[in-house]
């Protein structure tokens, strides 16, 4: 018998029967899904769509976690049902908020390949695809073009007003993939070009520079220099991904501290230090692909003012 422990916001690593296993939710007196559809069944029509488009989909993780919703949290556990299951067992949860991972294998990169990122929550579903690092589970989504979701993504953190059913997105999806072997090939020249150049300090200034005044502008009331567009990264996450960087870029440098010298990497290499805490088991489900989309922009945007 499989037991999930959410206590202290522990998350969950389930898999796709597991999930299936867990109880559903439909609106009162109807046999219609919550949300418009359950999550097993969302991320199986996507692994469908994904196969039809002969990108051969591999699960590579699907995490559940909790959240203080007071009317609706990320997981109820249904304790009259302990008798039937047992204690705590998958059965007897309620699953609402949901992140998986999708892996599209090429074979043109060992390191790096193309993952679809899935996210359903009590706002919605997000379907995000992009460059991912097998070996740290790092996903980046390259840009808003990429991102089909039922909130408006330039909301980014909250991402309140409903735009779109559930069947128009899959529907956008599906007519994505038809086209995406041209999308996919533009997708690896942006990781070669980021390969390709060297992240210096006169670039690492700028970006954290943009990456803390975005969210200053965004938690600051002042109507003077208040914005409702959402920043890539919280504060805390700015300066863990700062240090992430520095540490390993003196690594990589081997140059021994900082006082040597600032140290050198590959734009993909720092994009990767950044965005690793924007991960399944990290952050707040509903703000990670919209995150994603928002670092993703301030690299490109820095990258541009210097390489054009």
């Amino acid at each position: 018998m499989r037991q999930l422990d959410f206590s202290n916001g522990k998350v969950e690593v389930l898999t796709l029967d597991e999930l299936k296993a867990t109880q559903t939710e439909n609106y009162s007196n109807t046999q219609t899904p919550v949300g418009g559809i359950y999550h097993f069944d969302l991320i199986r029509r996507i692994v469908d769509h994904l196969d039809q488009a002969g990108l051969n989909p591999e699960i590579q993780e699907i995490f559940a976690a909790n959240n203080a919703d007071r009317y609706r949290p990320g997981v109820t556990v249904n304790q009259d049902l302990f008798r039937e299951y047992g204690d705590f067992a998958v059965e007897t949860h309620t699953l609402r908020r949901i992140y998986a991972n999708i892996n599209l294998p090429d074979g043109r990169n060992g390191e790096t390949g193309l993952n679809v990122a899935v996210a359903y929550h009590q706002k919605g579903i997000q379907i995000g695809v992009g460059p991912y690092v097998y070996v740290c589970h790092n996903q980046t989504i390259v840009g808003a073009q990429d991102v089909f979701s039922t909130q408006r993504i330039s909301q980014a953190r909250g991402c309140e007003v409903l735009v779109k059913n559930v069947e128009d997105i899959l529907t956008q999806f599906r007519g994505y993939l038809q086209d995406f072997a041209a999308r996919r090939d533009e997708i690896t020249r942006f990781v070669e070009d980021m390969r390709q150049h060297w992240f210096e300090e006169v670039h690492f200034n700028r970006l954290v520079t943009l990456l803390m005044t975005s969210r200053i502008r965004k938690d600051h009331p002042h109507r003077n220099i208040h914005t409702k567009t959402g920043y890539a990264l919280s504060s805390s996450q700015i300066n863990e991904s700062v240090a992430r960087y520095l540490i390993n870029a003196v690594e990589r440098c081997q140059t021994g501290d900082l006082d040597q010298g600032f140290p050198v990497s590959t734009w993909w290499d720092a994009l990767n230090d950044f965005n690793f805490v924007l991960k399944g088991d990290k952050i707040d489900i509903p703000a990670l692909i919209p995150q994603h989309v928002g670092l993703s922009d301030a690299f490109r945007t820095v990258y541009n003012e210097y390489f054009g």
